[in-house]
C-alpha cells in the first residue's frame, strides 16, 4: 500500500481542506492543486493541475504533491511562513535539514510563544525548509467584517474580484478578498513584533519575504516571515497540505508533518518514513484551529500601535492615473539615482521583482520626498508596461502587489523596526545588490535624510 492509499493519510488531507469524515465532497478550500511541478513564473499553476476538492483521489492516486487554496467556503485563513534562505546554497536547508532546523527553532519557539500571548491557536506545519503557521476565524462572524473594512482595496483589484477567476469559474465575494486584505495587515504588525523580540535572541537575522543580507557562517543565510500571500488576489494563493508529500530532487520525497506534540527530532525521521507517518496520521486531529479570540487581541493591539498610524498615512496616498504617467512618473531622472536604484526602474522584469530591490527603491525615493503611495505607484506602472511580463499581471494585480511591498518596507522604517543600520553601499555590496561599485552614491547619505522623513 502507497502512503496515500493508507486511509488516515486521506482523511487528515481532507481535515486540513476543511472537510470531515471521509468525503472530499465536504472540503471548504474553493481548489487543490495536485503537482507543485506545474507552476511556472510567479507561480501560475498550469490548468490540468487545478481541481475541485471532490476529486482529491485523482491527486491522492498520481502521488503528487497536494496544496489547497487560501481562499475557503467558510473560513477566511491566515498563514504566516518561516523558512530559512540562502542566497549561496538555496539548497541547504535539504541537505543539512537537521543543523538548518536547529537554527530555525529559537524563531520556531518565538512565535509559538508570541501567538500564545494573545491567545491564537493555531497549527504549525514543517515543510521542506521551514513551517507553516495557519488559523482560522469563520466568515460569518464580526472579526472578518471589521477587517474586511480596515482599508479600502485598490480599484484594480476591485475589478478582477467582478471578473471570473483564472482557477475557478466562480466569482469571489469582494468582501472575502477585502478582509483577506486586512488580515494580511495584522499579520505584518506580528512580523514588527517579532522582529523586534527577535534581535537579541536569534543568530541569523529575522527578515521578510526572503530579503537577501550579508554573507554569515554559511553563506548569505537568514530566517524570513513570509508574508506575500497577502500582497495578491485572495484567489491566487494556496498552500502546501499537511501530510503532502514534497517532492525535491535533491532529496526524493518529504512528508510535511504537524508539529504539535512532536519532537524536532522526531519529525525530521518520521517525514522521511512514509508509515511511521501513516501512524501519526492515525492519531492525529488536523481541523485548523478557529482564533477570533485571540486574534481580536493582536487586532486591539495593531489598532494602538505606530504601524497602525503609517498604514493610515499610506492609505492618505494615491496612485496616478495610467493616463498621467508620461507627464509624471516617466519624466523622472534615472541618471540622477544611485545605480543600485535606477537599475530596477529601467529593467525591471525581473528586477523589479526582488524584495531587496523594491526595498532599496523605496528607502531612496522616500528619503528624497516621495510619499510612499506615490513609490508604490511608480513601481505598479512599471508592472503594467510591456517589459515581457506575459500573463502574469493578468492573473495577478499589479496595483495591489505593488502597495503590498512598498508598505510592508516603509512600515519597517516608519515605526523604527527597521533601523537602516543595512543601508549603505558596502552593505548593498554584500548582499550582491550593487551594480557598480565606486559610483559615485552614497547610501548613507540618503539614510541621513530618510530618518527625517518618519
Amino acid at each position: 500500500m502507497t502512503y496515500y492509499q493508507l486511509p488516515s493519510v486521506r482523511s487528515r488531507i481532507i481535515e486540513y481542506c476543511g472537510g470531515h469524515g471521509d468525503d472530499p465532497a465536504t472540503c471548504t478550500a474553493r481548489f487543490l492543486i495536485g503537482n507543485g511541478r506545474t507552476t511556472s513564473g510567479l507561480g501560475i499553476p498550469g490548468q490540468d493541475a487545478i481541481i475541485p476538492p471532490d476529486r482529491l483521489d485523482a491527486i491522492l492516486a498520481s502521488q503528487s504533491d497536494i496544496f489547497r487554496s487560501v481562499w475557503d467556503r467558510e473560513s477566511l485563513l491566515a498563514i504566516l511562513d518561516l523558512d530559512y534562505t540562502n542566497a549561496d546554497f538555496p539548497s541547504e536547508a535539504f541537505l543539512d535539514p537537521r543543523g538548518t532546523f536547529a537554527k530555525l527553532e529559537p524563531a520556531y519557539r518565538l512565535i509559538v510563544e508570541e501567538l500564545k500571548s494573545f491567545g491564537i491557536r493555531h497549527l504549525s506545519v514543517m515543510t521542506g525548509q521551514g513551517y507553516h503557521f495557519v488559523w482560522r476565524i469563520p466568515l460569518s462572524g464580526k472579526l472578518k467584517s471589521t477587517l474586511r473594512d480596515l482599508y479600502p482595496l485598490h480599484p484594480a483589484l476591485v475589478e478582477k474580484y467582478r471578473h471570473d477567476h483564472p482557477f475557478t469559474p466562480e466569482t469571489m465575494p469582494l468582501e472575502d478578498g477585502a478582509a483577506s486584505s486586512g488580515m494580511g495587515h495584522l499579520l505584518e504588525y506580528l512580523a514588527h513584533r517579532l522582529i523586534a523580540a527577535a534581535q537579541p535572541s536569534l543568530t541569523l537575522p529575522l527578515v521578510v519575504n526572503g530579503l537577501v543580507v550579508g554573507a554569515g557562517k554559511k553563506g548569505r543565510e537568514a530566517i524570513s516571515l513570509d508574508l506575500s500571500a497577502y500582497g495578491d488576489p485572495l484567489y491566487t494563493r494556496y498552500a502546501r497540505c499537511a501530510f503532502s508529500l514534497y517532492e525535491k530532487k535533491t532529496v526524493g520525497y518529504l512528508i510535511c508533518l504537524p508539529r504539535e506534540g512532536q519532537s524536532l527530532e522526531d519529525l525530521l525521521r518520521w517525514r522521511l518514513d512514509p508509515v511511521t507517518a501513516g501512524e501519526l496520521a492515525a492519531r492525529t486531529k488536523l481541523a485548523i484551529p478557529e482564533a477570533s479570540a485571540g486574534l481580536t487581541r493582536l487586532l486591539k493591539a495593531y489598532l494602538k500601535s505606530p504601524l497602525a498610524a503609517f498604514h493610515s498615512y499610506f492609505y492618505d496616498g494615491q496612485h496616478d492615473v495610467p493616463e498621467e504617467w508620461p507627464y509624471g512618473y516617466d519624466r523622472l531622472d534615472l541618471n540622477a539615482l544611485s545605480p543600485c536604484t535606477a537599475l530596477p526602474l529601467a529593467q525591471p522584469n525581473h528586477a523589479l521583482s526582488i524584495p531587496n530591490n523594491l526595498q532599496n527603491v523605496a528607502r531612496v525615493l522616500v528619503s528624497l520626498g516621495w510619499h510612499p503611495r506615490s513609490v508604490a505607484g511608480l513601481v505598479r506602472s512599471k508592472y503594467e508596461r510591456d517589459y515581457g511580463w506575459g500573463v502574469n499581471w493578468l492573473v495577478y494585480d499589479a496595483a495591489t502587489r505593488a502597495d503590498f511591498y512598498i508598505r510592508l518596507f516603509c512600515g519597517l522604517m516608519a515605526d523604527g523596526t527597521d533601523d537602516l543600520r543595512d543601508f549603505n553601499c558596502i552593505s548593498h555590496q554584500e548582499q550582491g545588490f550593487c551594480p557598480r561599485p565606486w559610483c559615485g552614491h552614497n547610501l548613507a547619505d540618503y539614510r541621513e535624510r530618510l530618518r527625517m522623513s518618519f
